[in-house]
């Protein structure tokens, strides 16, 4: 590799024992990792500018993990097998392939099917990540492992997915994951890495020493300039001179004008690769369009020992390596010139050879579908087998790249048409919003219609409306759609689909009567999992245990292979009968995933419902996380809508926690986008949030004003799911201003609208709600079967609030011993949970009812109490980490760490980072957390 060197002399590929030229400090850092492997396990990321070391940093790691007995297991991305689903997993596993037939027989099938090694049903991302982390312990227990992952950009989607599960895992493993990445690369297993190191430009005594060994014969004013052009840059070191003449290396003619640092590489290469033999850079073509497995496939099976001696120039050029019959360039830029440097023509003929010679039917498809010059409808069939194999095992983006090439080449054009809109979809569930939109309109432009179809110009709008907001103008073309009945039945289906979730962000009854005439006019029977979700979105009292039972049932006898996005799609109808916690493992793994290129949608879509989840659970530090982790991909990805739903709930959050500033902030910014759209969920939420900050600073009247916007008194919406959420709180704000009639209105209303049997919250506050307009008797019974209701106790929020509640009116009804025992345990599950204005009130009204203490011990507790998550980002801040450091180490954004240092300074009572190391230690002895 350039620039790297010996001691001695130089060795094979650049590699040296003894370091790296000017990279002593890396060096240490891999020898550590490599030293104390037996200790725990360990992940680092080098990150740096192209020719900067990085694989070189690899191989040196390489080198010294096999000196100390290591098993070293590679991963290098290569371009075209980034479409082959689990191609990288491939070349993880193949040297341990004996360990994959050693385990329990559930990971061993499941890694068979996954490798296409067995027929069968492929299992889910997580399944196959489970089983590649046992195989890699299993591996480990018999002698430590190095995982190399070099040009991550290259390795196919799911396979990086499967390495960032691992590497988040390997602690108290044998196991040490080192990986390479360009600097401005994102992809799984760079955000899944505990640590990274960012590599700068040598300096330049050593780039000095560096040209010196390698090219001893540069006059030293050459020499300065090449230093000053290569500025830091090994590559460059080494390459530049190798370009230029001997009377320009001694000085005597003037160095040419494209020296420079700023220039791109790949010309350093292009005269060099030009000057081979023609059977030179065929062989070397046909090398950039494989792996290496599938280099010694055609080796053994077409050329024999001619390919290997077509090669060998390039490798006495210095353009390739060789090692016991393996070839690798010796940089990506070297394939990438190579690839530029060939026709269309010689590309076909390369890929067409290679088809023949490929052992696996997915990738002597894709040779083919690279080779063909024209359609070619049996190749695009066997395509669309490749996608549909990669959707069932959740591989979002190879499902859309196989289905996108399937149909170009699809010889019909109403086939074409199809296939394009099916891969617009896939491209959709990526989070690629703007190529979706495009495919859309190409399945169009290619359709046999002279008009494209009212199903691809509603499905268009409907994905462009999630930058947009334009909600009703998708709804209506989609009903328009439906109405017409001229598209095939998986089209309407997907069409009623969308439909659905239109009604539930839009949480507007209108839209479900519309949904509700459409039914009725076509005459049409939802299959049973829309049915679920129209019932519980559009009125969830209607049938809430009945579709709980149902979706239990489908969700345990379902197979595993269709565990997360079953889950997602009990999520979204269970969020609306408060059901969300039985299926928050599976939410978790999905959100857990990361989501660069693959799967957006549904991961995002898993934020929002856990962060719903956790919100009414009480678990807000968690609601947090998930809901800015949402909120950065959606931003991300141009999902206004869906960012705007992310900053709503964040918004209720703030207000819950009393941060007055920030739930005001977040609301505005919701109420401005989206109440001109009509998006009554991030409506309502923001308003909810209104309210619950009005009431926490005593403003009744304004708390009212925010609550009767979410809906009148007496009015239920029953598919406005923060109305039903805020009905405790609107009675609760029309009694304080003296609005009894109206209180008592909305009381009865909701008990009337059976929004008590939706779940035990719902029950809690219906109940709480009658108790707070009831006489003191019946009030006293009423708050008593509310705290009674079983399975209340999940919804620590919504109990406080009933304590609180239930204490006040005690007091005022002098009975206060009972008053205190109910405001105790309001304060304490407030404390508990953060909520700070409102554990004031409890505090107040402890006094009010005779409490001795002017704060309970709880409350004090209240400021300086970190949650577990909030703790160590503290202490790995007190070590002089940086937010992006923590992020990368806990595998959060830096936007969440800075989000949690701001909460975390009030509460040490610092106000830099200099102050946490003394604060974190006055906790460890002891002091008031």
């Amino acid at each position: 590799m350039p620039g790297v060197v010996a001691a001695s002399g130089l060795v094979k590929g650049g590699l040296m024992h003894g370091g790296l030229f000017g990279r002593a400090a890396e060096s240490s850092l891999v020898l550590n990792m490599l030293d104390s492997v037996g200790v725990q396990g360990d992940t680092l990321l080098f990150t740096g500018a192209v020719g900067v070391g990085k694989t070189a940093l690899l191989e040196l790691a390489a080198c010294e993990a096999e000196e100390r007995g290591f098993r070293v297991l590679r991963v290098i991305g290569a371009q075209f097998e980034s479409e082959l689903v689990f191609s990288g997993l491939h070349q993880l596993l193949y040297p341990i392939v004996s360990y994959v037939e050693g385990l329990a027989e559930p990971h061993r099938r499941v890694l068979r099917h996954a490798l296409v090694m067995d027929e069968g049903e492929p299992s889910d991302r997580f399944a196959v990540s489970v089983a590649v982390l046992a195989a890699l312990a299993a591996a480990a227990d018999d002698r430590p492992l190095l995982v190399l992952v070099d040009d991550e950009i290259w390795i196919d989607q799911d396979s990086a997915e499967v390495l960032a599960f691992c590497a988040r895992r390997i602690s108290g493993h044998r196991i040490v994951v080192v990986s390479a990445a360009r600097q401005a690369a994102s992809g799984p297993l760079t955000t899944a890495v505990l640590r990274r190191h960012q590599l700068s430009p040598i300096a330049d005594e050593a780039a000095e020493t560096l040209l010196q060994h390698v090219h001893p014969d540069l006059a030293p004013r050459v020499r300065a300039k090449v230093v000053a052009a290569a500025d830091g840059n090994p590559l460059l070191l080494r390459e530049l001179p190798a370009a230029l003449t001997p009377g320009q290396r001694e000085g005597i003619v003037d160095l040419p004008r494209f020296l420079s640092s700023a220039m791109r590489m790949e010309p350093i290469f292009v005269d060099r690769i030009l000057r081979l033999p023609g059977p030179t850079r065929w062989a070397m073509l046909l090398h950039a369009f494989v792996g290496e497995e599938s280099v010694a496939e055609l080796v053994a099976s077409q050329r024999g020992q001619d390919f290997v001696n077509a090669l060998r120039p390039a490798v006495e050029g210095n353009l390739m390596h060789a090692e016991a019959g393996w070839f690798e360039f010796l940089h990506p830029l070297v394939k990438a010139a190579v690839v530029q440097l060939a026709s269309k023509d010689e590309c076909r003929r390369a890929h067409a050879m290679l088809a023949q010679a490929a052992h696996s039917e997915e990738r002597r498809t894709w040779h083919r579908a690279e080779a063909a010059e024209r359609p070619d409808e049996e190749v695009a069939v066997a395509l669309v087998r490749i996608g549909d194999r990669a959707a069932r095992q959740g591989g979002t983006a190879a499902a859309a790249e196989a289905f996108l090439r399937a149909a170009e080449l699809s010889p019909a054009n109403a086939e074409r048409s199809r296939l394009c809109a099916k891969a617009a979809r896939w491209y959709w569930r990526c989070g690629q919003l703007d190529r979706a939109y495009a495919l859309m309109r190409r399945a169009r432009e290619v359709g046999d219609a002279d008009t494209p179809s009212s199903f691809e110009v509603a499905v268009s709008v409907y994905y462009s409306c999630w930058r947009s907001g334009a909600l009703d103008t998708a709804h209506r073309l989609l009903v328009r759609f439906v109405d017409e009945a001229d598209g095939r039945p998986e089209q309407r289906e997907y069409a009623l689909d969308l439909l659905i979730g239109l009604g539930q962000c839009g949480g507007r009854a209108d839209l479900w009567r519309e949904f509700d005439s459409l039914l009725r006019r076509q005459e049409i029977e939802l299959p049973r999992m829309l049915r679920m979700a129209y019932e519980a979105l559009s009125n969830p009292a209607r049938a809430a245990e009945e579709v709980r039972e149902r979706l239990a049932e489908d969700y345990a006898e379902a197979s595993s292979d269709a565990g997360l996005q079953l889950a997602l799609e009990c999520g979204r109808i269970a969020v609306a009968i408060d059901a969300l916690s039985d299926y928050r493992d599976q939410l978790e793994r999905l959100a857990d995933r990361h989501s660069s290129d693959d799967a957006q949608v549904r991961v995002m879509t898993a934020c929002s419902l856990l962060s719903f989840d956790y919100l009414g659970c009480g678990q807000w530090a968690e609601a947090e996380t998930v809901g800015l982790r949402g909120l950065e991909l959606a931003e991300a990805n141009a999902f206004v809508m869906l960012a705007c739903q992310f900053r709503a709930q964040l918004a209720v959050l703030a207000a819950l926690r009393g941060g007055v500033d920030e739930a005001l902030a977040l609301s505005d910014e919701v109420l401005a986008w989206a109440e001109p759209r009509g998006l009554g969920i991030p409506c309502g939420l923001a308003l909810w949030a209104r309210t619950l900050v009005a009431l926490a600073k005593g403003d009744d009247e304004q708390a009212y004003v925010e609550a009767t916007r979410i809906c009148a008194p007496g009015v239920v919406p029953t598919a406005s799911l923060p109305a039903l959420w805020s009905s405790f709180d609107l009675v609760e704000a029309a009694v304080r201003m003296g609005r009894v009639e109206e209180a008592r209105a909305h009381a009865a209303a909701v008990k009337d609208a059976g929004i008590d049997t939706i779940s035990p919250r719902t029950r809690l506050l219906v109940t709480g709600s009658a108790a707070l307009t009831a006489n003191e008797r019946e009030a006293l019974k009423l708050f008593e079967e509310a705290l009674a209701v079983e399975g209340a106790h999940r919804w620590p929020f919504a109990r406080a609030r009933v304590h609180l509640a239930y204490g006040v009116r005690l007091r005022r009804g002098k009975h206060a011993a009972n008053a205190r025992l109910h405001l105790r345990t309001a304060e304490e599950l407030f404390v508990r949970l953060g909520a700070e204005p409102w554990a004031a009130m409890a505090q107040a009204e402890l006094r009010l009812a005779g409490e001795t203490q002017a704060m309970s011990g709880h409350a004090k507790l209240s400021h300086t109490t970190l949650t577990p998550q909030e703790e160590r980002i503290a202490r790995l801040a007190a070590s002089g980490l940086t937010n992006k450091q923590i992020a990368a180490r806990l595998g959060l954004s830096a936007r969440t760490v800075g989000a949690h240092l701001y909460k975390i300074f009030p509460k040490l009572g610092v106000a830099t980072r200099a102050g946490l190391s003394n604060a974190l230690s006055a906790l460890s002895d002891g002091a008031p957390r």
